[in-house]
């Protein structure tokens, strides 16, 4: 997560007795905003890595065998970073850990709320598996249409998620949807 300044004033002393529980990355190197971007996007997957990561030594450790498989979540990395949607196929993998995600946040809620706060796949991620790379988003940034456009994306994704619709649909409701936004913009 991006601290803003006001939380760093607001809890400073809690960072600093709590050193242990942040991160500092320096990205003033990355210099424009669609690198800033795309590289917070990945922070957020490995975070949801680390989060299934905990999860799973929690079952194993409480002799559950029960383990949720996240090997997909790298490849969802290389798909963003390299532009090459995901195959149908992968698609449903992810779909099923979306599921499991959500399935399991709703289940710890009363008991680690704060484990769970942060665990889900970007928008702009799902976006990308489907075909619709970082370059094409950060396009529709530039002239300030990305933001409804994720809230109509995201709609899209949860009939998916609650199996109303099938990957196919998906990816072509979706692809039609991000695409017409785009040509309005040329």
């Amino acid at each position: 997560m991006r601290l803003s300044n006001e939380f760093i004033k607001k809890d400073w002393g809690k960072i600093q007795n709590n050193a242990h529980n942040y991160m500092v990355l320096d990205i003033e190197h990355l210099g424009y905003s669609d690198d800033t971007d795309a590289f917070e996007t990945g922070v957020y997957v490995i975070n949801l890595y680390n989060t299934l990561r905990m999860v799973n030594s929690f079952f194993a450790n409480a002799g559950i065998e029960k383990n949720i498989e996240t090997s997909i979540l790298g490849e969802m990395l290389n798909s963003f970073y390299t532009g090459k949607p995901f195959t149908d196929e992968k698609l449903e993998e992810m779909v099923i850990l979306h599921n499991k995600i959500e399935a399991l946040a709703r289940s710890m809620h009363h008991i680690s709320p704060l484990l769970m706060e942060n665990a889900y796949i970007p928008t702009s991620v799902i976006m990308s598996l489907i075909g619709f790379n970082h370059c094409k988003q950060q396009k529709l940034s530039d002239i300030g249409k990305l933001g409804e456009t994720e809230e109509e994306f995201y709609k899209l994704g949860e009939r998916l998620f609650e199996g109303e619709i099938t990957v196919k649909e998906f990816r072509k409701l979706g692809l039609d949807m991000l695409d017409t936004q785009s040509s309005s913009v040329s």
